[in-house]
């Protein structure tokens, strides 16, 4: 029996502050293999970047306590996807938040 079995470690950065972002409707999936990079926007979501240098916000569950990733965060992904309401984040501590929503960010060039 072969089992193949993907856990990834997403590096976490200083949010970029050179534009306003607006979410619009994002995705129900994405594909892991995709993410780059992540950025904290909050206590209840993370701002994934893509290979295609999009942006992508992961809204996290309500009931998740606050997370602190300490530079990173683990993903396992059950099919090569990240999908909403079936997926969480993991912290380094333990700690783990179901993705409720994505949304895409859209740049808006500050004035």
């Amino acid at each position: 029996v072969v089992q193949d079995e993907l856990i990834m470690q997403v590096p976490v950065g200083p949010t970029p502050r050179e534009f306003e972002w607006i979410a619009v409707e994002g995705p129900k999936c994405i594909n892991a293999r995709a993410i780059r990079r992540a950025f904290l926007s909050g206590t209840d979501s993370v701002d994934l970047v893509t290979v295609r240098r999009r942006l992508i916000r992961a809204e996290l569950s309500q009931d998740c306590p606050a997370l602190d990733f300490y530079g990173s965060f683990y993903l396992k992904p059950q099919d090569q996807r990240i999908c909403v309401k079936r997926d969480v984040i993991r912290s380094r501590m333990g700690g783990s938040c179901r993705i409720e929503r994505f949304r895409l960010l859209v740049p808006k060039p500050k004035n």
